[in-house]
C-alpha cells in the first residue's frame, strides 16, 4: 500500500488542478504576472511595484520566476504549464502543511487528535479554496505549518523554526504579529520558572541570539535583493507597515469585529458549529 504521503501529494494535486474560479486578484497580480514579466519580457505590473511606493518583496515570485526560468531553459514553457506550473507547485506545497499538522496535532495531543485534525485539514472548504493558489498567504501557511512542527521538536531544532519563522515575515509582515507572541511567551516562561542563572542564560544563547541573528540576517538578505530590485535600499515590510497605517481604507475597510462575526464563519463553513461546540467543552 502506498504511504500516507503519496496520497495526500495526489489530494493537493488534483485540489491545484480542478480549481477553476476566481478569489483575489493577489493570486495573479503580484505573483505569477510579476514572475511572467521578469521572465518572459511582457505583462503588467501593478502600482505596489512601482520605485516610490514599494510595497512588495521579490522573495514571493522570485519562487515562481525560478520556476519560469527553468521550463524557459527546458523549452518546456507552453501556455498550460505556465498556467497550471505554478498552482501545482503550490499544491505540493499545501501537502507537505498537511502533514505537518497531522504531526503538531500528534505531538501536542495525541493519534486520535491528529487522526482528527488531519481529516479537519484535508476536509475544510477554504483549504480546498485557498491553499493550492499562489498567494504569499499560501506559502506562509505552509512554512508556518513547518516552523510550528520544528519548534515543538524543542531547542536543539529551534533555529530552523526560528529561520522558517522570519521567512514568514519576510514574505507577510503582518506574520511578525503571532511570532512575536510565541517568542515572550517563551521568555515569559524562562523568566517565571524557578531555575539557576546558569539555565537562564542557556536560554539566551540557544533561543534569543540565535532567533536575533537568523532573523536579522534573513530580513537584511530580503532587503538587499528588494534595494537591487528597486534601485535604492528599500525595506518593503517598513513600507507596507508604513502605507497600511497611513492608508487602511485603499481599498475599502471591515468594522473591527469583522474577523469575529464575519471572517472566521466564512473560513470555517461547515465546521463552525463544532468548533463553538469544541470552544464550549474545553471552558464548561
Amino acid at each position: 500500500m502506498a504511504p500516507l504521503w503519496f496520497w495526500v501529494v495526489v489530494f493537493r494535486s488534483f485540489n491545484a488542478l480542478v480549481l477553476r474560479t476566481y478569489f483575489n486578484p493577489d493570486e495573479q497580480w503580484q505573483a505569477l504576472e510579476v514572475a511572467h514579466v521578469w521572465v518572459f519580457g511582457y505583462g503588467h505590473l501593478t502600482w505596489e511595484w512601482e520605485p516610490c511606493i514599494a510595497l512588495r518583496t521579490v522573495l514571493h515570485p522570485g519562487i515562481f520566476a525560478f520556476f519560469y526560468s527553468l521550463l524557459r531553459l527546458l523549452g518546456a514553457d507552453s501556455a498550460l504549464i505556465v498556467a497550471y506550473g505554478p498552482r501545482l507547485l503550490q499544491g505540493l506545497a499545501a501537502a507537505a502543511q498537511d502533514l505537518a499538522v497531522r504531526r503538531v496535532a500528534r505531538r501536542l495531543l495525541s493519534e486520535r487528535a491528529a487522526h482528527w485534525a488531519f481529516a479537519c485539514q484535508l476536509g475544510s472548504w477554504f483549504n480546498f479554496f485557498c491553499l493550492p493558489r499562489t498567494y504569499s498567504s499560501s506559502a506562509e501557511a505552509v512554512l508556518g505549518a513547518l516552523a510550528l512542527e520544528h519548534w515543538l521538536l524543542g531547542r536543539g531544532h529551534r533555529w530552523r523554526a526560528l529561520l522558517l519563522g522570519s521567512l514568514c515575515v519576510a514574505l507577510r509582515p503582518v506574520a511578525a504579529a503571532y511570532w512575536l507572541i510565541l517568542v515572550l511567551f517563551e521568555v515569559w516562561n524562562a523568566i517565571c520558572t524557578p531555575s539557576s542563572r546558569l539555565v537562564q542564560l542557556q536560554f539566551i544563547r540557544e533561543l534569543i541570539v540565535p532567533g536575533i541573528f537568523i532573523s536579522g540576517s534573513v530580513l537584511a538578505a530580503a532587503s538587499m535583493l528588494d534595494s537591487i530590485y528597486y534601485g535604492s535600499f528599500m525595506f518593503t515590510p517598513w513600507n507596507w507597515l508604513r502605507f497600511n497605517l497611513l492608508h487602511n481604507a485603499f481599498y475599502g475597510s471591515h468594522p473591527w469585529h469583522w474577523y469575529a462575526s464575519e471572517g472566521l464563519a466564512v473560513t470555517l463553513g461547515t465546521f463552525l458549529p463544532f468548533t463553538l461546540f469544541g470552544g464550549w467543552l474545553s471552558f464548561s
